[in-house]
């Protein structure tokens, strides 16, 4: 997914996870407890728990100040992947309560 206008910071509390940015994943890190790693806006990135076991990961999504919204879009992929599991109406939902399926497009 992709926050297009805030900064997301990532903090391990407890165990490990990896974060991955960049429009394929190529760049990453592993956050142990007390790491901590910040996103700026336009950029893809995601995470995922490496422990094998229950753990704690702090997310601070930082806005452009107050009243501010943050746009968030996932990967065409994911839209197509929606699409072929579940149906284009599942899709269409999805788009109306705000899922976008852009992330890396040109406007």
């Amino acid at each position: 997914h992709c926050h297009e206008t805030t900064i997301e910071n990532f903090f391990c509390l407890d165990g490990r996870f990896e974060v991955t940015w960049g429009d394929e994943g190529e760049n990453g890190v592993v956050l142990e407890p007390n790491d901590l790693v910040s996103v700026p806006p336009g950029v893809s990135r995601a995470f995922r728990n490496l422990s094998g076991e229950t753990a704690r990961l702090l997310v601070v999504i930082e806005t452009e100040g107050p009243g501010s919204q943050d746009r968030v879009a996932y990967a065409p992929s994911l839209g197509d992947e929606v699409t072929q599991r579940w149906g284009r109406q599942a899709r269409a939902k999805l788009e109306e309560i705000g899922f976008r399926f852009d992330a890396g497009v040109d406007a």
